[in-house]
């Protein structure tokens, strides 16, 4: 059975770099967003392992 576990994680980081383009956007200070999405997994959620891929462990 597959394990969702760290999807959770990917879908907060999401939304913090859809604030973050927000952010910049408007011209409010934006960078801290990007960050917040990059150590909770934003670019993982887009950019992750497809369904088909074997798993490394």
């Amino acid at each position: 059975m597959a394990s969702n576990t760290g999807k959770g994680a990917g879908g907060i980081g999401a939304i913090f770099l859809g604030v973050a383009i927000w952010k910049f956007l408007n011209g409010d200070p934006w960078i801290v967003w990007v960050l917040l999405g990059f150590l909770l997994g934003g670019f993982g959620f887009f950019f992750g392992r497809k369904d088909g891929e074997a798993d490394a462990s």
